[in-house]
């Protein structure tokens, strides 16, 4: 759980990688690929699935919305390499959040690393950040 000092809270939760098409760093391709995963976002009076890619493509962007919240990924690591595939605990989401009313980036909360796997895999996990 995200919380800010003016009491604003949102919980994050990874729920899959969906598809990751990003051409492997030790390999020669036409087409960069794309990520795509998918989180499921609540706060006190809102609760849904969000479905965030990169790069942008129409149907599906790197940004959301939840009740006032702007989420953006920003980037996804490990970057795919044939030597050594990712598996789904190895993967890494850096966002970017903003509360209600407030524009990305001047409000800025990065969850990675072993944080990020945490709330994946226990969801129950929560840590309280105030910007």
């Amino acid at each position: 759980m995200l919380t800010w000092s003016d009491g604003n809270a949102l919980t994050l939760r990874w729920d899959e990688v969906v598809t990751d098409s990003r051409c492997p760093t030790d390999a020669v391709c036409v087409w960069a690929g794309e990520v795509e995963l998918r989180l499921h976002v609540s706060t006190g009076s809102d609760s849904t699935s969000l479905v965030l890619r990169l790069p942008e493509r129409e149907a599906v962007s790197p940004l959301g919305k939840v009740a006032g919240f702007t989420i953006r990924l920003d980037r996804v690591l490990p970057e795919p390499s044939l030597a050594a595939p990712s598996t789904e605990e190895t993967y890494q989401a850096h966002l970017m959040v903003a509360p209600p009313g407030t524009l990305l980036p001047s409000v800025v909360i990065a969850i990675s690393d072993e944080r990020w796997a945490s709330v994946k895999r226990r969801v129950s996990a929560e840590s309280s950040l105030h910007p």
